[in-house]
């Protein structure tokens, strides 16, 4: 099964890299993400994450949208939860959170604007 998934993630992987080189999307389960001393690489790679990657739950659900840049999160980001309701999105720089993050409600309201500066938590409304 593993051996498929490769094989599939990889087809994927050439496919896009042929189509648009300037974004790459590349599609994996939430719990196939390896953190390896503080980066993150996809399965079966020995180099930091870059790129644009949708992780889903093994639902086939989609769990979150994460922007990657050596091995750190670091751009717009977007989490779900396992019924596809936004659950927050913002942005990261460095592995850490920068700008404003949106918390959302189960119902999808908004339950929180909370600003980062300098990868600290300024203030929440």
């Amino acid at each position: 099964m593993m051996k498929y998934i490769f094989l599939v993630l990889l087809s994927l992987i050439m496919i896009v890299s042929c189509s648009n080189p300037e974004v790459v999307t590349i599609k994996v389960l939430k719990n196939d993400f390896v953190e390896r001393d503080g980066l993150y690489y996809e399965p079966f790679s020995s180099s930091p994450a870059n790129g644009i990657y949708e992780k889903y739950y093994p639902s086939g659900q989609l769990y979150s949208i994460n922007t990657y840049k050596d091995g750190k999160l670091n751009g717009p980001f977007e989490g779900y939860d396992e019924n596809g309701q936004l659950k927050a999105r913002g942005t990261y720089k460095d592995g850490e959170p920068n700008g404003l993050v949106e918390t959302y409600n189960k119902d999808g309201t908004l339950e929180s604007k909370c600003f980062w500066v300098n990868f600290t938590m300024s203030y929440c409304e």
